[in-house]
């Protein structure tokens, strides 16, 4: 590796090391805020989890018994789930799965 190649590779980590409290700390006001939102019931608060990064993808493997290639997939809309994919995530969730009409 060349020297500038070395010397960037050191800027850019010691820049992520600088930042990482700075991003804990939005993370948690981002995490507070949408628990907030949710308010106290305990469906909602379940389905935060997933969204709010506090639980493992292996966590929702084992909980939806989906694989987790499967999920990978869906996560990065690389695959179009099937109703009864969607189906066991929401029930691991406990969580509704719910069709709304668009807005015109």
């Amino acid at each position: 590796m060349s020297k500038e190649i070395e010397l960037l590779t050191e800027i850019r980590d010691l820049l992520q090391v600088m930042a990482e409290p700075a991003l804990e700390k939005r993370d948690a006001k981002l995490r507070t805020s949408l628990r907030k939102l949710v308010g106290g019931s305990e469906k909602k608060a379940k389905a935060v989890l997933l969204m709010d990064g506090s639980r493992s993808r292996a966590q929702i493997v084992q909980q939806s018994g989906i694989d987790q290639g499967d999920l990978s997939r869906i996560e990065r809309g690389a695959t179009s789930p099937t109703a009864r994919t969607l189906g066991r995530i929401a029930e691991a969730l406990d969580a509704d799965l719910r069709l709304v009409a668009r807005a015109s």
